[in-house]
């Protein structure tokens, strides 16, 4: 459907030479980038189309919040965490059932299919920045 589609996997981790394997088995490799870990994700994040975060658990997932702050849409499974509470912050996020690759497959053509909009970050998503989290723990500390 997306012929031209590009994916950059970030991060390193213990399936990367599966990863690669298979992408060479698919006859992919051309259009798949293994960048591994990045100091500085948003320089991916903001020149995407597309983010897509398919966790199994993400208790507080920055990833997402971190790609919306920098206006590019994300699609993530509804897995157990805060996802929900980020989407409900946000209209650009897509969730999708765990666990399912087709679910998942689906939630990245309808995103796709959409054109990328520049937005500014919703306040909402500023529940999610360091100073709150600070201010919320020293709130919980102190009383």
């Amino acid at each position: 459907a997306f012929p031209q589609a590009r994916l950059a996997l970030l991060g390193e981790g213990p399936l990367e030479d599966a990863l690669k394997q298979q992408a060479q088995k698919l006859g992919i490799h051309h259009a798949v980038s293994f960048p591994g870990l990045q100091q500085n994700p948003w320089r991916y994040f903001r020149h995407a189309d597309l983010v897509i975060v398919p966790s199994r658990f993400d208790g507080l997932p920055y990833v997402s919040v971190e790609a919306l702050a920098v206006g590019t849409p994300v699609v993530a499974t509804d897995c157990p965490g805060a996802i929900r509470e980020v989407r409900d912050c946000d209209e650009r996020i897509l969730l999708v059932a765990p666990e399912d690759p087709r679910a998942l497959a689906e939630g990245i053509l309808t995103a796709l299919a959409k054109p990328k909009t520049q937005f500014a970050m919703p306040a909402q998503l500023n529940k999610f920045s360091l100073q709150n989290a600070v201010d919320e723990y020293s709130k919980l500390l102190c009383g």
